[in-house]
């Protein structure tokens, strides 16, 4: 697995306040935050494969037909921290997120070919792409610290997103496709 995608930036905010006894503090609130988003390339791995080849008697033509069952998956990784600092209420703190998400997809395909080669002309070939059952499940996992305020403390969660059932079906150019999906949230944590 390779990192396809990095993306970092850093912020800072800051405002004015007043503590409880009226003195105003010049940038009394701020905010030091960094993120980053690390994205993992797709991976695509046979499970199952076959090659099936069936020639024809008429002698110009073969027709190939690969089919098989692949797995795919990709991830990405996302996250941030910093400091927040309020005079005003002397609460200061550090924070942070980290989430890891991903989509898990099982799909089935077959493509028939079709090839003919004259005595007059070079190969050629015609082919279409069945990706008749597939099934992906999409998820993300993390946990914070003192997200939003310093007070929210330490929850960790795991979301299940969607699952998705897919038929489809393609020829060069025209393509349908069915889609059931199903929205599973099994939420944990606060």
């Amino acid at each position: 697995m390779e990192m396809k995608e990095v993306i970092l930036s850093a912020a800072y905010k800051s405002k004015d306040c007043c503590d409880s006894s009226g003195n105003m503090h010049r940038a009394g609130m701020t905010e030091l935050k960094g993120s980053g988003k690390f994205v993992l390339d797709k991976i695509r791995l046979p499970v199952w494969e076959a090659i099936i080849h069936i020639s024809y008697d008429f002698g110009f033509g073969t027709i190939s037909f690969d089919c098989g069952v692949f797995y795919n998956s990709g991830f990405s990784i996302d996250v941030n921290g910093g400091a927040r600092n309020d005079a005003s209420a002397n609460n200061n703190c550090a924070f942070g997120e980290v989430y890891f998400s991903g989509t898990v997809l099982l799909e089935t395909t077959s493509e028939p070919m079709l090839c003919t080669k004259t005595a007059w002309t070079s190969e050629t070939c015609v082919g279409m792409i069945f990706t008749t059952r597939s099934l992906s499940l999409s998820f993300t996992i993390g946990a914070s610290l003192n997200k939003y305020f310093c007070s929210d403390g330490f929850p960790a969660n795991m979301h299940l997103g969607a699952i998705n059932y897919i038929d489809s079906f393609k020829v060069a150019g025209f393509s349908s496709t069915y889609t059931y999906t199903y929205h599973g949230y099994a939420v944990m944590g606060n």
